[in-house]
């Protein structure tokens, strides 16, 4: 079948996030608010979320405010409350809108978080797709527990001269001297 051969192709990566995420589950809502896919197959596969048994669901308005960010490219989240599809326990939800190039909406990707806990990444500072690897192409995760309770070197970790997000300074310093 169609949904069979494209199953196979997205299944093994959509997966693959979801297990390195931690999300109890990964769905993807057509943008009338069918359920086409689910990694976990719970009751929700191939519910609405619009007009079925969900639509008053923590699915439903993350759907429902994803499409409404649509445009914004913004990612929704409903925050924990019971679901029904995993037997009333609490989850929560993150909603993304799937838009192509041309602004048009093709449905919702969703994760559901993880049942019992929120559950992150063991990893999330050191680990490949840490924080630090954002920051730096050599970092040092040690370094930061290195003499900790021992030495106190706050005022060596930097000085942010401006009131405003680091990444400005550089185009206010370019500012400032421009302007003298």
């Amino acid at each position: 079948t169609s949904y069979g051969f494209y199953h196979e192709k997205v299944h093994k990566t959509l997966d693959q996030y979801r297990q390195q995420f931690e999300f109890a589950d990964i769905l993807i809502i057509d943008p009338a608010g069918n359920v086409v896919y689910s990694g976990v197959k719970n009751r929700d596969f191939g519910a609405n979320v619009v007009s079925g048994k969900l639509k008053d669901s923590p699915l439903a308005r993350a759907f429902a405010q994803a499409m409404q960010k649509a445009g914004a490219g913004d990612v929704a989240f409903v925050d924990t409350q019971p679901y029904a599809p995993i037997g009333g326990a609490p989850t929560s939800v993150l909603a993304k809108a799937l838009v192509t190039d041309a602004g048009v909406s093709m449905g919702v990707v969703a994760a559901t978080l993880a049942r019992n806990d929120f559950v992150g990444s063991s990893e999330s500072v050191e680990g490949k797709h840490g924080l630090l690897v954002g920051y730096s192409d050599d970092a040092h995760p040690d370094k930061a527990t290195a003499g900790l309770g021992k030495t106190y070197e706050t005022l060596k970790i930097g000085v942010k001269p401006y009131p405003s997000w680091r990444y400005t300074h550089a185009a206010l310093d370019a500012l400032l001297a421009i302007g003298t």
